[in-house]
């Protein structure tokens, strides 16, 4: 049976869902149930740019590497970790999820940790969510033209 997902905001859903429920239970099924995160934010995808390439001006490095290497292989392996199937030769090898992929939860995971490895390995300071961004922005414009960013 296929997995569907039932949004309960919807009364639709929440009625197709008591059906399903229901349907199941006379047929003796076994169901599973689970919460689906949400995919992360505009807002925090525009908070997470502003964290990547801050980060990157003040350590002298790329955007880029920033959230390709240190983000992603260093600080949360465990989120962004996968394998790739080669579907000709048949082998697997690492891959790396894109930041798009992630859910509101795993978002937030992935930058508490990256605003503490900054804090704690390079001394930089990776403003919160609710800061004015705008002195952050400011510095990061200085050296647009640069490659940098």
């Amino acid at each position: 049976m296929a997995l569907k997902r039932y949004n309960l905001f919807s009364k639709f859903d929440t009625k197709a869902l008591v059906t399903a429920v229901r349907h199941a239970r006379r047929n003796k099924l076994i169901v599973q149930f689970g919460v689906v995160n949400q995919k992360r934010t505009r807002k925090q995808s525009g908070y997470a740019e502003v964290l990547y390439a801050y980060f990157a001006v003040m350590i002298g490095e790329t955007k880029e590497y920033v959230k390709q290497y240190i983000l992603k292989q260093v600080v949360n392996p465990e989120i962004f970790e996968t394998e790739y199937k080669n579907q000709i030769t048949g082998k697997t090898r690492v891959a790396w999820r894109s930041t798009a992929d992630l859910d509101t939860v795993e978002q937030s995971l992935s930058l508490t940790r990256l605003k503490h490895f900054a804090s704690m390995e390079y001394g930089v300071y990776l403003p919160e969510p609710k800061e004015d961004l705008s002195k952050y922005e400011n510095e990061i414009s200085k050296y647009s033209n640069r490659e940098f960013i």
